[in-house]
């Protein structure tokens, strides 16, 4: 569902059971360093994907619980594919918007 994320450079890993999915924010890609707290990735996505109204709801992704960024998608289990592509779009522009990835 999430394919054009995929390739985002901070995007660690994407995750789920079903409809319901994860995507995990790290600094570093290549060796899942995560952002600092401080920086409140998942929470500025979460703002961001609102402001193109959809919700999606922040959650950390660390080990210990303290470190780590991470946003989870939560469809109803009526949604229709158009209505997933949709928020897919939606998502990964707010994704964007708050993580730029670099032009290749």
């Amino acid at each position: 569902m999430l394919e054009t994320l995929g390739d985002h450079p901070n995007v660690g890993d994407i995750r789920g059971r079903g409809l319901l999915t994860a995507i995990e924010f790290v600094s570093d890609r290549e060796s899942k360093v995560p952002f600092p707290r401080s920086a409140g990735v998942a929470e500025r996505i979460v703002g961001a994907a609102f402001e193109r109204r959809l919700t999606v709801y922040p959650c950390g992704s660390a080990v210990d619980g303290s470190v780590g960024d991470a946003v989870l998608l939560g469809p109803p289990l009526c949604v229709t594919p158009d209505e997933l592509r949709e928020m897919t779009d939606r998502l990964t522009a707010a994704v964007r918007s708050v993580l730029p990835a670099p032009e290749p």
